[in-house]
């Protein structure tokens, strides 16, 4: 199901340090969908209707998780998590953020608390910095974490870089001028298409705390 793209694995670590991938653990990971429609379906009929009319005492924990997954793979993060054998300490995921080993966790439900992200900063293990996502106001707290929205993820910066589309308006001027057929047709469509387009995200800054998403070179 990994290879065919249906779902997405995220391997626990034995240890949440650099590097990631030579840290992880064959013998335990978790799994999510890379289509959140089928994953609310898999909750039944009646969960589906709930969440789709914003009914908040659902728990949409585990859809949550499942979109921040994707979202961070979409922007080219590995995903692993860190579960500590015999113990409660657990977080849902671990990135490398800027070259920083970075927790993340999710709260979705009415409880924010994160007792296992305080332990992972404490100092008592490689974790250099802190995410949680949450519908709680941004900023930084006390501890160092740093409270975003569970949207967030979609504008995290990519370590894929940013590819900028650029029309070749030369070759579409040469095409509306060879006549009013269809080539033309289509060089007119293809054109208005690209100038409602943008060419680069717009995103520049929307968390507090200073924390940029992209790179301000990337703004208009």
């Amino acid at each position: 199901m990994v290879e065919s793209g249906i779902v997405l694995r995220c391997r626990n670590l034995s240890t949440p340090a650099e590097p990631l991938k030579h840290n992880e653990r064959d013998d335990s990971f978790k799994l999510y969908m890379r289509d959140h429609g089928i994953l609310v379906y898999l909750y039944g009929r009646e969960t589906a209707a709930s969440i789709s009319l914003g009914d908040r005492s659902v728990n949409k924990g585990a859809i949550a998780e499942n979109a921040v997954a994707t979202a961070l793979v979409a922007s080219g993060y590995s995903i692993h998590f860190f579960a500590k054998r015999d113990s409660t300490l657990k977080t849902d995921f671990v990135i490398s953020y800027r070259g920083k080993v970075t927790a993340v966790e999710v709260k979705s439900g009415s409880s924010k608390r994160s007792k296992s992200l305080r332990m992972l900063l404490s100092g008592d293990y490689p974790v250099q910095f802190g995410i949680k996502l949450s519908d709680s106001p941004c900023g930084t707290d006390e501890n160092g974490v740093v409270h975003l929205p569970l949207f967030a993820p979609a504008f995290f910066e990519s370590t894929a870089g940013i590819v900028l589309y650029k029309p070749d308006i030369q070759s579409l001027n040469q095409e509306l001028s060879d006549g009013d057929g269809s080539e033309g047709t289509r060089a007119r469509t293809r054109l208005e298409r690209d100038r409602r387009t943008p060419r680069i995200c717009v995103v520049c800054q929307i968390f507090k705390a200073g924390f940029r998403p992209h790179p301000p070179t990337y703004c208009r």
